[in-house]
C-alpha cells in the first residue's frame, strides 16, 4: 500500500470527523477503515440522488397533469362568461321589444301591417316599365335576365303582410247545436206508446206533464224539445241539457204513464253484490230481510229484490255472492264505497 502523508490524513479527520469520539491513529489499519466509510457513504449519497431524482420525475408529471386540467377549466369558465353575456344581451332585447309593444296604440299596430309607399312605389315603376317596354327590348336576350333580376331584389324588399288566423271557437259555442237525449221503453207485454200520434202533439202532451209534475232541475224547468218515435216502440227524448235528462231517466216510472197509458215504465234499481254471505241466509224469507235491514239501518222500502249470484247450497259452499236491488242510487253508492254490511255477527 502507498504510504499515507499528514495532510492526507489530516483530510480525513477534517471531513469525516473522530471515528467513535477517539483520534485516528495514523497507520494502515485505520486508513483502510476509513476508506471503507468513505464507499459506504458514497453509495448512501448516490442511492439518495437516485431516490431524489425518481421523485423530482414524479412531481414534475403531476405538474404537467395539474397545469392541463387547471387550462382546461379556464377555458371552460371563459365559454360559460360568454354564454352568459349572450343570454343577457337576449334577455335584454326581449324586455326592450315588449316595452315597445306595450307602448303602441292599436292604430300604429294597424299601421305596421300597411307597405310603405316607397315599396308600392318602386313595384309599380318595375311592373310598368316591364310591360310598357318595346319590342326591341324583349328580342333582346342580353336585357331580359336584368329586368327578372330587378324585379327579384324589389320582392325581396317587400314586407310581408301576414294573414289574420280565424279565432278558434269555445266548446260552448260548438255544442250550442248538440242536445242531450235519453231513449225510454215500456214494458215488455204492454202495446207500443203514442200510437197514431205525431211527433209534435206527444211531445207537448210530455211536456205538459212535466209541467204538471213540477219538473225542475236547479230551479229550471224541465221542458222536451224533440222527439223521435222508433219502429220497435222505443221512444227518444231530447232535453236541453245533462242534467234534465238525468232527472227525466231517474223519475221515468213517476210522468211516464201520466202522458199515455200504456207507456209504463219501471224504475231504476241499483245492483250491489255482497260477497261472503253465509249460505244459511234464506232470500225467501222476510225476517232474515228484516234483520239484514235493522242491524245496518236500512229501511225495508229501499230493497226491491234480493237474490243469489250462485246459490251456495247446490255448490256445497258454506258461503256465496248476493245480489240486492236497491231503488236508491245514493244508498247503493255508499254501500259499495263505504264499507260492509252486518248479519248475524257475518260481515259481508
Amino acid at each position: 500500500m502507498c504510504p499515507v502523508n499528514k495532510t492526507s490524513n489530516l483530510m480525513i479527520k477534517d471531513s469525516i470527523g473522530d471515528y467513535n469520539g477517539e483520534p485516528i491513529q495514523e497507520d494502515n489499519n485505520t486508513m483502510v477503515n476509513l476508506l471503507k466509510l468513505l464507499n459506504k457513504n458514497v453509495e448512501e449519497n448516490n442511492k439518495n440522488n437516485a431516490k431524489t431524482q425518481a421523485i423530482t420525475n414524479k412531481l414534475l408529471v403531476a405538474y404537467e397533469k395539474m397545469s392541463h386540467c387547471i387550462d382546461s377549466v379556464l377555458l371552460q369558465m371563459e365559454m360559460l362568461e360568454k354564454k352568459k353575456a349572450h343570454q343577457e344581451k337576449s334577455i335584454d332585447k326581449n324586455i326592450n321589444r315588449n316595452k315597445e309593444n306595450t307602448n303602441k296604440t292599436p292604430r300604429d299596430f294597424v299601421k305596421s301591417f300597411i307597405p310603405n309607399k316607397k315599396y308600392t312605389n318602386n313595384i309599380n315603376e318595375n311592373t310598368h316599365n316591364a310591360v310598357n317596354k318595346p319590342q326591341e327590348n324583349q328580342t333582346s336576350n342580353k336585357k331580359q335576365p336584368k329586368q327578372i333580376g330587378n324585379y327579384i331584389k324589389v320582392l325581396q324588399t317587400m314586407p310581408c303582410v301576414p294573414h289574420p288566423l280565424q279565432a278558434i271557437s269555445k266548446f260552448n259555442k260548438i255544442n250550442r247545436f248538440k242536445l242531450a237525449y235519453i231513449t225510454l221503453r215500456s214494458k215488455i207485454g204492454h202495446p207500443k206508446p203514442f200510437e197514431n200520434l205525431s211527433a209534435l202533439s206527444f211531445q207537448t202532451k210530455i211536456n205538459q206533464v212535466l209541467k204538471d209534475v213540477n219538473a225542475k232541475v236547479y230551479e229550471e224547468k224541465i221542458f222536451v224539445s224533440a222527439v223521435v218515435k222508433l219502429t220497435n216502440g222505443t221512444i227518444k227524448l231530447c232535453a236541453k241539457n245533462k242534467a234534465s235528462v238525468r232527472w227525466l231517466l231517474e223519475n221515468k216510472h213517476k210522468w211516464t204513464h201520466l202522458a199515455d197509458p200504456t207507456f209504463v215504465t219501471s224504475p231504476n234499481l241499483y245492483h250491489v253484490i255482497l260477497d261472503s254471505c253465509p249460505a244459511f241466509f234464506d232470500i225467501s224469507d222476510e225476517t232474515d230481510i228484516l234483520e239484514l235491514c235493522e242491524q245496518n239501518n236500512i229501511g225495508c222500502e229501499e230493497i226491491k229484490k234480493v237474490r243469489w249470484l250462485k246459490t251456495p247450497n247446490i255448490e256445497q259452499k258454506d258461503f256465496g255472492s248476493l245480489v240486492i236491488l236497491f231503488k236508491n242510487r245514493n244508498l247503493a253508492y255508499d254501500i259499495v264505497k263505504g264499507g260492509d254490511l252486518l248479519f248475524k255477527g257475518n260481515l259481508l
